[in-house]
């Protein structure tokens, strides 16, 4: 499952930018904040997620934390990896070092002090991330009989979450898309951020795991800190637009 080395792919850049642009267009989030690493180098992503680590106290108890990595994403027989702008090929890297195995991203971004993190794969293989898990929604129904938006916020905000969202199953490739399109998973997750929660004005990750669930690479979604399946932790994105 290892290729012998990395073709060129031409959408991640165009895709990151687009759910940047989104995020601080129609949910408020602070462009200032953002940060972009095109054609990262391991060390870059390693020395970032150093910075956060360390920004301990500087994160209010509903901060959240969206994560996206577009990119080639490769398995062996035990794990998941992700590649950089200077993995080496397989080849000349028998131990993987040039790359990151999940386990490893997982652990380091689970360091990072802030409530509520969500980690975005549109990589290869990215099922193998971690345990698929089922997440319950509380939203739907009639919103007559809903508890008041802010204290659904309230709820989806009161348990720590570390989630994760991949753009395929543990078995598939997933296509990067034609030149400037978007790849298909991006496509996807952007028109679903960009219906702004509906009429309840509310996007949890039960709700946007289920507008992409059905692709034909079968996105995967879990949790990988397993405390949060016990106390059904969510992570929730606030519209400040209106759809």
């Amino acid at each position: 499952a290892l290729p012998i080395c990395w073709h060129t792919l031409q959408n991640p850049l165009f895709d990151a930018r687009a759910l940047s642009d989104e995020l601080v267009h129609d949910y408020g989030f602070d462009r200032s904040r953002i940060t972009l690493l095109p054609d990262a180098k391991k060390s870059e992503l390693v020395r970032t997620i150093k910075q956060l680590i360390a920004q301990k106290g500087q994160f209010g108890p509903n901060d959240r934390m969206l994560v996206y990595f577009a990119g080639h994403g490769v398995k062996d027989v035990v794990d998941g990896y992700v590649a950089f702008a200077d993995s080496k090929p397989p080849s000349e890297d028998d131990s993987l070092d040039s790359l990151m195995n999940f386990a490893t991203l997982s652990n380091a971004l689970n360091t990072i002090p802030v409530p509520h993190l969500l980690l975005v794969m549109d990589v290869c293989y990215g099922g193998v991330f971690d345990a698929r898990t089922s997440f319950h929604t509380l939203l739907g129904g009639d919103q007559d009989e809903q508890a008041p938006r802010d204290q659904l916020i309230q709820r989806m905000l009161r348990a720590r979450s570390r989630i994760y969202l991949t753009s395929g199953d543990e078995n598939h490739e997933v296509s990067d898309g034609k030149p400037g399109l978007h790849s298909p998973f991006s496509r996807a997750l952007l028109r679903a951020l960009q219906q702004r929660g509906g009429s309840v004005q509310l996007l949890d990750i039960a709700s946007l795991y289920s507008s992409l669930r059905s692709l034909p690479m079968e996105p995967r979604a879990g949790y990988f800190d397993r405390s949060g399946v016990e106390q059904n932790a969510d992570f929730v994105l606030i519209p400040t637009t209106k759809p």
